[in-house]
């Protein structure tokens, strides 16, 4: 997760929002081998667990937050569940980040 948020972050700050594909591109050169519906499954989690800081369409992906409040909003919502579901999942998402 950290890898795709790095490349929100990296977009975000240029102002400009990143294309699927580019974000794809970002990801297999960071070395995550994925394919395309593996990319709109990562995206369409994030945006499910942090759908006010993260904005998806069928083309683009934008943060319309800083790291550490997208962070926040997914702990919040991994609140919501049990935590023997989750517990794994939310010992991965970083604490404290700017």
């Amino acid at each position: 997760m950290a890898v795709l948020v790095e490349c929100l972050v990296k977009y975000s700050e240029a102002k400009r929002v990143t294309s699927r594909d580019a974000l794809g591109a970002y990801l297999a050169a960071a070395g995550f081998d994925l394919r395309e519906d593996e990319v709109d499954a990562l995206v369409r989690g994030l945006a499910a667990l942090a759908p006010k800081s993260v904005y998806t369409d069928e083309r683009v992906v934008a943060l319309n937050a800083t790291p550490s409040a997208l962070y926040q909003e997914i702990r919040s919502s991994l609140d919501e569940f049990d935590s023997d579901l989750v517990s794994q999942y939310r010992a991965t998402v970083p604490v404290g980040a700017k």
